[in-house]
Parts: structure tokens; sequence; C-alpha cells
């Protein structure tokens, strides 16, 4: 029988932590997933930047995320943030496959 390591439960959710929301977003294109995860994090940083402005006791959590995805091929030049969606001509495409 496992025990529980009050260790590793501390780093995975420390007890500020009020909630994860877990979303499986499955098979998505390269881009879509990046820009969601852009919306998320603006979405987190306009709260924080509300929360600044509040007295502590009328401060709003924010949001916490573990996003599961899958996508297909993606096509870098030389840079793994510039996928094919930015590809321009005549330079050298690299592939990261499974």
């Amino acid at each position: 029988m496992l025990k529980a390591n009050p260790l590793l439960e501390a780093v995975i959710m420390p007890k500020s932590t009020s909630k994860v929301i877990f979303q499986d977003l499955g098979l998505i294109k390269y881009k879509e997933c990046w820009e969601f995860q852009e919306q998320l994090f603006q979405k987190v940083i306009r709260r924080k930047t509300e929360n600044e402005k509040l007295p502590k006791e009328q401060r709003i959590p924010t949001d916490n995320y573990l996003l599961f995805c899958e996508h297909p091929h993606v096509y870098t030049l030389g840079d793994p943030f510039i996928s094919a969606f930015n590809c321009g001509s005549g330079l050298k495409v690299k592939i990261f496959a499974p």
C-alpha cells in the first residue's frame, strides 16, 4: 500500500491554492493551443492587475490551470516558438516529431 508523501503533496498542491482547473484539450492544432494558453495567461494577468488596486480582503484569487493536449507535428525555423504557421520561404525548416 502506498503511503502519502506530505512533501510531494505540498509541491503539487500548496495549501494556498484554492483550485486547479483541469482541461483536456484533446487533439488540437499547435497554434490554436498556443493562442488558448495566451488567452488564459492574459486573463490571469488582468485579475492580478485588478487585485493590486483592491484591499487584501477584497482580492479575488486567480485561476490555476493544468492543460493536457496533443498536437500534430510542428515544423520550426530554429526557434521552438516560431512554428509552421509563421514560415517564410528559403529558410531551413526543422521538424519535431515522435
